[in-house]
């Protein structure tokens, strides 16, 4: 009697096919995180989009009031992380902002230059800008930011974008 050996196939994956799936969903895992982390940033850049917007209307309501913007003396003033951003700009909270202007929720609690407002007038002229976080350019989630916006300002350390009048552009 001749007995032949057959392999039987085996249910279940080969090696290569479990690799392949593995690979597969981590490549989708990334894609998908990188994703969320994209659409995150561009909306953390649209809170203080609106909050830069606003603050920015408040400025011109004190002057459409007053005649002149908040002023500084010609310094700058600068809104820091876990500071009351009331003493950032004090003049314009109660009739020209509706409570607390907004806070910067990032970036350094010691550094002027990272992830803040700043805020300079001489009554006549203001500039009130955002100086991005940590960086010499802008991130990517400011594309939408219209280059008129974009600082001129060559000697600042930090890209920065923002509002300000004609003659308050190159401080």
């Amino acid at each position: 009697m001749n007995k032949r050996h057959s392999y039987m196939k085996a249910d279940g994956f080969t090696i290569v096919e479990l690799v392949v799936v593995i690979a597969v969903i981590g490549l989708l895992a990334t894609i998908g995180t990188l994703s969320y982390r994209t659409m995150q940033d561009k909306a953390n850049f649209a809170v203080v989009d609106t909050d830069m917007k606003g603050i920015k209307v408040a400025i011109e309501k004190y002057y459409n009031k007053n005649g002149n913007y908040p002023d500084t003396a010609g310094v700058w003033k600068y809104a820091k992380r876990d500071l009351p951003t009331n003493a950032f700009l004090p003049e314009l909270v109660g009739d020209y902002y509706s409570g607390a202007l907004p806070d910067v929720k990032a970036g350094s609690q010691t550094s002027l230059t990272d992830n803040t407002y700043a805020y300079r007038s001489n009554k006549v002229d203001y500039k009130l800008i955002r100086l991005a976080p940590g960086t010499t350019t802008l991130p990517a989630e400011a594309s939408g930011i219209s280059s008129s916006m974009i600082d001129p300002n060559p000697a600042r350390s930090a890209r920065s974008w923002g509002y300000w009048t004609p003659n308050g552009a190159s401080w």
